[in-house]
């Protein structure tokens, strides 16, 4: 996997007293957010680290971010990243690359996403690590806020294969997690995106959870998404969806 060969690549030791300064690393005023919450702006890049888009594999304080994680944390001497978070225990898929920088270890923020499975999201320059109980609390109002909290809920992963995935695979996503887009956003029949979707005569929830996805399949392609443009797709929902 390209996700395990870039963490791969980026080894080095990790325990403090083996660390050997062999590398460059270049300062970022990045600002690096859990929830609504600042916890740094500082974050380090290898000089010879892969030029990206987004900050995701530059390097954060390990105990700043367990800190306001309330997470407890450490790595092996085969650079396995353990976390005790909310009364789980979490190991990490891949070695994890670590610094040392002013005696302090420093690892991908990726890390954190692949290991405690809480999605990344970068907005302009700044870095967002969202937690369950931030997202099971945001429930939109219309479908282009849908989108945007998709856009946050998701892992970077699965926006990349919900954008690439033909109708047929975006069928198996629905049925997959349609029973939490019900009970997340859309249980209740107060709630506005409900109504949003009963104003146009479409009642069954199954099927308006089908249709933010889809909708928001077709925002990440830049195509139309609105809600007109969702439930009149060609090859919109089948009956037995």
């Amino acid at each position: 996997m390209l996700i395990g060969l870039l963490l791969n690549s980026l080894a080095c030791q990790t325990k403090t007293n083996d660390y050997k300064p062999i590398i460059k690393l270049e300062h970022l005023d990045v600002a690096v957010y859990i929830n609504d919450t600042l916890i740094t702006n500082n974050l380090y890049r290898r000089e010879d680290a892969y030029s990206l888009e987004d900050n995701f594999l530059d390097y954060v304080n390990l105990d700043i971010v367990c800190y306001y994680l309330k997470a407890s944390c450490e790595i092996d001497n085969n650079g396995i990243l353990y976390i005790t978070y909310q009364n789980e225990f979490y190991d990490s898929p891949f070695p994890v690359a670590s610094l040392l920088v002013n005696n302090q270890i420093y690892v991908p923020l990726l890390a954190f996403e692949l290991t405690l499975h809480l999605p990344l999201w970068q907005e302009d320059s700044a870095v967002y690590l969202l937690t369950d109980n931030y997202l099971t609390s945001q429930i939109p109002v219309t479908l282009d806020e849908a989108y945007i909290l998709l856009d946050k809920l998701c892992l970077s992963s699965v926006r990349r294969e919900l954008k690439q995935c033909s109708l047929e695979e975006l069928s198996i996503y629905h049925r997959l997690t349609k029973d939490d887009l019900c009970e997340a956003w859309l249980a209740s029949d107060d709630e506005e995106i409900v109504k949003l979707f009963q104003s146009v005569g479409i009642n069954d929830k199954e099927r308006m959870s089908y249709y933010v996805l889809l909708g928001y399949h077709l925002y990440l392609n830049d195509e139309p998404c609105q809600l007109e443009d969702v439930i009149t797709y060609p090859d919109g929902l089948v009956d037995n969806q």
